[in-house]
């Protein structure tokens, strides 16, 4: 098997995988909209687990300097919150206007946490298949073993952008398609490292801390954002172990990284 063919084989695999599930979800109407509470918790989780559990260590690893990964952290969540804030400013017409029935099945409506769970994630699987491609350029084992991994990394951490997508007033179809989009990310990412070689993943790894400060930054918002409807002490016990849940699959996903 060429290393194309195994490389763009195994970016399919990864972002097809989470992509079958999310869209399954996304068909089942109804329980999706009863199960909607407990997979954003689930969602704040696996954001927040995958930037402290992959993302982290990873720019750790590849970065020796501590003070450039911990600004380059704070940078993505200022940023992340710039950003937010100057999309609430644009999109500020667009929030007068009264929703459509039935044209959503989450009571929030923030397009602007949409846009930054759609960048924040597109960064991340660009990295992803730039790592699965280096991987193959070093061996097929190693090249299988982080396919692998990244597929048990992937399913929790889609499952939570989908969540967030969905609760921040994209429709279901339009979720599935927005995960689509950002799953072409990566097969860019691995494109571009065959052609160009490793040097590919090792400039997007520059990026790695910018996108854990952005996936803190949404994690943490989706989590507050829960936190409004209800006080604090009264948060269904549902909610905070799907929100412990997510956190625990993205720790159990990164052991052997």
């Amino acid at each position: 098997m060429s290393s194309w063919s195994a490389v763009l084989g195994s970016v399919a695999v990864v972002t097809g995988v989470p992509l079958a599930i999310i869209a399954g979800l996304a068909a089942s109407g109804r329980r999706l909209t009863r199960i909607l509470p407990i997979l954003v918790s689930f969602g704040g989780g696996a954001l927040i687990g995958a930037a402290v559990f992959h993302l982290l260590p990873e720019a750790y690893a590849r970065h020796p300097t501590v003070a450039f990964v911990a600004v380059s952290v704070v940078a993505g969540i200022v940023g992340s919150y710039l950003l937010e804030r100057w999309l609430h400013r644009w999109q500020d017409t667009r929030h007068e206007a009264p929703p459509s029935p039935g044209d959503e099945v989450s009571a929030f409506d923030d397009p602007s946490m949409v846009v930054l769970n759609f960048g924040a994630d597109a960064v991340h699987n660009f990295l992803d298949g730039a790592l699965i491609a280096a991987a193959y350029l070093a061996g097929g084992t190693p090249g299988m073993v982080v396919t692998l991994t990244m597929v048990a990394h992937e399913v929790p951490r889609e499952l939570g952008t989908f969540g967030v997508f969905v609760h921040y007033g994209a429709r279901p179809s339009r979720a599935v398609l927005f995960n689509a989009i950002t799953g072409l990310f990566a097969m860019a990412g691995a494109t571009l490292t065959l052609l160009l070689g490793e040097g590919t993943a090792q400039v997007a790894e520059v990026v790695v801390p910018f996108a854990a400060g952005a996936f803190l930054f949404v994690g943490g918002s989706v989590l507050v954002s829960q936190l409004k409807v209800v006080r604090a002490w009264e948060l269904p016990l549902g909610q905070l172990v799907a929100c412990a849940a997510g956190l625990a699959l993205s720790a159990v996903a990164a052991v052997g990284r």
